[in-house]
């Protein structure tokens, strides 16, 4: 008799895009795990980052840069539930993880792999009053008065765009009724730290809003004004990012 087999390894993701105390790396079975199971975390490069046996968990044996901040769940092994949680997470932390049980000779019983990814986007927001004449341009400017992101004829003009934010930029459609005007910006970096001006141009500038953004470990957003027509409002925006 012959038979064939396609095994298909899912590995879950993870993404951190605020600042958090913790996060939870997922691993669940429906198999009741035996008392004598071990359950090891690593990262990537073979580190143990938590370690569990014999009912309670084995700290001596945890790498030092994850001591006290990690949990597991009480009494684990009963409902199958051996996700980990990691405090105060840090850019350090983003890695792919594999829990593994083991039985009593060290065979392998259960494997899952988790990656904790930083963020991907983060929005620059401006909203205004709806129904803006349909004419108008909409543009979106850095500190170096290099293009972001230019609107018009009822469609983005990416032939306009610097090649610095080519495939990296979005807007939503409707803006000009909804007047929701924020942009997103995806794969943020260190160099993308700066002012950002948006502008809405008709004969005149309508209205417009500088945002302030920076990248770094960790992020708090603070919208510090409104907008005024004719006037430029401000908000800062610090992104916390797990690089």
């Amino acid at each position: 008799m012959e038979k064939q087999v396609v095994l298909k390894v899912k590995v879950y993701q993870v993404k951190v895009d605020s600042e958090v105390e913790y996060v939870q790396l997922p691993c669940k079975t429906t198999v009741h795990l035996p008392e004598y199971a071990k359950v090891e975390w690593r990262d990537s490069y073979n580190r143990k980052v938590h370690v569990y046996q014999n009912g309670s968990d084995q700290s001596e044996e945890q790498d030092n840069g994850y001591r006290g901040r990690t949990v597991l769940k009480r009494n684990l092994l009963a409902p199958g539930d051996l996700s980990l949680t990691l405090k105060y997470p840090t850019d350090w932390d983003r890695d792919i993880y594999t829990c593994t049980v083991y039985n009593k000779l060290e065979h392998i019983l259960l494997e899952k792999q988790v990656e904790l990814k930083g963020v991907e986007s983060v929005q620059l927001p401006f909203k205004t009053a709806p129904d803006l004449p349909e004419d108008a341009k909409v543009k979106w400017r850095d500190k170096d008065d290099m293009k972001v992101h230019v609107y018009t004829n009822k469609s983005d003009q990416p032939e306009e765009q610097h090649q610095n934010y080519k495939d990296r930029t979005e807007m939503k459609k409707d803006l000009l009724k909804t007047g929701d005007l924020s942009l997103t910006l995806k794969y943020p970096k260190e160099t993308d730290t700066g002012r950002y001006w948006c502008g809405v141009i008709n004969k005149d500038v309508l209205r417009g809003k500088t945002v302030k953004l920076k990248v770094k470990g960790r992020s708090q957003i603070k919208d510090k004004t409104v907008d005024i027509r004719k006037r430029s409002s401000s908000t800062d925006l610090t992104l916390i990012r797990l690089l």
